[in-house]
């Protein structure tokens, strides 16, 4: 009995993204039948990746941009739903773009996504990369998943002001999981460079002081120095094991499937980890901006 016929459309929000997206967006498309890419008022070579990729994918790729100031997460994600929805797609692909599906699953998960139920959100093993080609295998940032597929429906969609939220509302989820952990997944490249993982988490904190006055610093400071120590952990959770990190495995490379001859070809290549964070520079000019006082009590890590 075959399954259902998918138009898989994946949605791919950006904000200078130049060090990874040429690898990302590759990725997404050798397995998403289209993609629509949200720029984010970025400043780095962004703009002229996304024009090579429309070059290169034409009609696959979807531009559009975003261009209003702050971090309006549900908004932006509920903006390229609908645009996808003009392509008429049966499922929508969740991808941020600093993640990317591992090489061993890429021929088999259209059919994954195929025999999906109709109420299941699709989810992967999620491996938070850190320091380089090793992932954390266990605690706090170890043995994730993520959101990564589901059937699109009229009752579907992003709403209210909150952040890090993938799921859609509008259903009561059935949590679909045909991968178990450590047989691949989702590569995220959240702590790779950790400079550029130190600027986000102080990026996300000047955001929430900004966005949410009344949230208590303390809370905000907890939340987001957990990237940094098992100890800053223990406060969620005491029983946090010391943490341990696993290699990632040839066959999880990502771009083996671009480049079939060289495994590591896209490993090294497409990656531009000499770029200044973008983060740091938002976050200079927003404590400029709004003043340091208002940000009394949070540790930015020395980005200002």
């Amino acid at each position: 009995m075959g399954g259902a016929v998918v138009n898989l459309v994946g949605l791919m929000p950006v904000r200078n993204e130049g060090w990874i997206l040429r690898l990302s967006a590759r990725v997404a498309l050798s397995w998403c039948d289209a993609v629509v890419l949200c720029d984010h008022k970025s400043t780095d070579d962004t703009a002229d990746i996304l024009a090579s990729l429309t070059d290169e994918f034409g009609e696959r790729v979807k531009l559009m941009y975003w261009n209003y100031d702050g971090w309006q997460e549900m908004a932006q994600r509920q903006a390229m739903l609908d645009e996808a929805r003009k392509l008429k797609p049966s499922h929508i692909a969740i991808i941020d773009a600093d993640e990317v599906l591992t090489a061993n699953l890429v021929p088999t998960i259209r059919e994954h996504i195929e025999f999906m139920p109709r109420n299941a959100m699709l989810e992967l093993p999620g491996y938070n990369l850190r320091q380089g080609w090793r992932y954390h295998a266990n605690g706090l940032w170890g043995k994730r998943w993520f959101s990564t597929a589901f059937v699109d429906g009229p009752t579907l969609g992003w709403s209210g002001d909150r952040f890090h939220s993938r799921k859609p509302g509008g259903r009561a989820w059935f949590i679909w999981q045909p991968v178990r952990q450590h047989e691949g997944g989702i590569l995220h490249f959240w702590g790779f460079d950790v400079r550029r993982l130190r600027a986000k988490h102080a990026l996300y904190k000047v955001t929430e002081r900004i966005q949410w006055p009344g949230k208590p610093v303390q809370l905000i400071e907890r939340e987001y120095n957990q990237w940094r120590s098992r100890e800053d952990c223990l406060w969620r959770n005491h029983r946090e094991p010391e943490w341990e990190y696993a290699e990632v495995p040839d066959e999880w490379a990502p771009g083996i499937e671009l480049n079939p001859s060289d495994s590591r070809f896209l490993r090294t290549c497409a990656l531009a980890l000499d770029q200044e964070p973008w983060q740091e520079d938002e976050v200079r000019r927003l404590v400029e901006k709004h003043g340091r006082a208002k940000f009394d009590g949070l540790d930015l890590f020395g980005v200002a």
